[in-house]
């Protein structure tokens, strides 16, 4: 009888998934953690499939709207937003550019992690299904941009067990960007200063 009841609540459970749009699945998969820390590895290819970069940094979310994403090899940049203002800190060039978030995602993919899962159904087009010859465990969504002036072509995030692991870009150009997350941890609580920018003296600043 037990086992009766194993079956029937699976079958239930599938018939749910099914039933959701991509929006509201990927809407589920967000609505799993308000704060996100990862560690990250992150390479460029052209359309001939060459390694153009590689990169690794580490990358903190808290929902809504706030974002920290530093790189730190090969090139230190910081990337830092408090849900309003966003500052992006290139070390090497000691210069600080300081825009409107909502001027920015559109720019710049990571951001959409950040909004409330409502938004992005109005920013985007969902698409949903599980990547050929990978683990059922894993699923992914693909994000088209509705806007005309947005940098790149589509995002697309890949979830395993609720935890992100992946994240495709495909820009204006056809170059990919692939990022692999690792050390993936969901609602850890965080210090608010990680969201606040403090410009070191001497430092060139550009207002957009």
């Amino acid at each position: 009888m037990l086992l009766r009841f194993f079956f029937i609540g699976f079958i239930l459970f599938t018939q749910i998934l099914l039933a959701q749009t991509p929006a509201q699945g990927l809407q589920h998969y967000l609505s799993q953690f308000q704060t996100l820390s990862a560690n990250f590895s992150q390479t460029v290819i052209n359309p001939d499939r060459v390694v153009l970069q590689k990169s690794q940094g580490n990358l903190v979310i808290q929902r809504p709207g706030k974002f920290r994403w530093e790189t730190r090899q090969p090139l230190s940049q910081l990337i830092v937003t408090n849900g309003e203002i966003l500052w992006i800190y290139d070390k090497d060039l000691q210069q600080v550019t300081i825009r409107k978030l909502d001027k920015s995602v559109g720019q710049i993919p990571m951001l959409l992690l950040t909004h409330p899962e409502t938004d992005l159904s109005h920013t985007f087009d969902i698409l949903s299904g599980r990547q050929p010859k990978i683990p059922y465990s894993l699923q992914s969504f693909k994000l088209i941009p509705k806007a005309n002036h947005a940098s790149f072509q589509y995002v697309t995030l890949t979830f395993k067990n609720s935890k992100l692991v992946q994240m495709e870009i495909l820009n204006a150009l056809q170059q990919k960007t692939i990022i692999d997350f690792s050390d993936v941890q969901l609602n850890v609580p965080l210090d608010s200063s990680l969201f606040v920018f403090q410009i070191p003296k001497g430092v060139e600043t550009v207002k957009m």
